[in-house]
């Protein structure tokens, strides 16, 4: 997460920062997909204490889309036969 505190000091192309983004929200779901708990609230700690559009921007991103997966884990359709509910990485797919 380092690289989200200098990044838009730094990066003036904006193909380049948009990279940057999507790389650094996939580090964090692939973190997540490791250890959903501690993830979370590593993100959650520094939310908003770094200053940086960059870093805000992608635990922002990231947590908007947790949440979203997070719902479809919790909300399965009528109907669901398996007898666990899915896994983060299943409900992310």
């Amino acid at each position: 997460m380092k690289e989200a505190e200098t990044m838009d000091s730094i990066c003036v192309d904006d193909e380049m920062m948009q990279f940057q983004v999507t790389c650094s929200i996939q580090e964090r779901w692939k973190n997540a997909f490791i250890d959903e708990a501690a993830t979370i609230k590593a993100v959650l700690d520094t939310k908003g204490l770094a200053g940086s559009k960059f870093h805000d921007l992608v635990d922002g991103t990231f947590l908007t889309q947790f949440k979203a997966v997070d719902k479809i884990r919790e909300n399965l359709p009528d109907g669901y036969a398996f007898p666990y509910k899915p896994s983060l990485m299943q409900a992310y797919v």
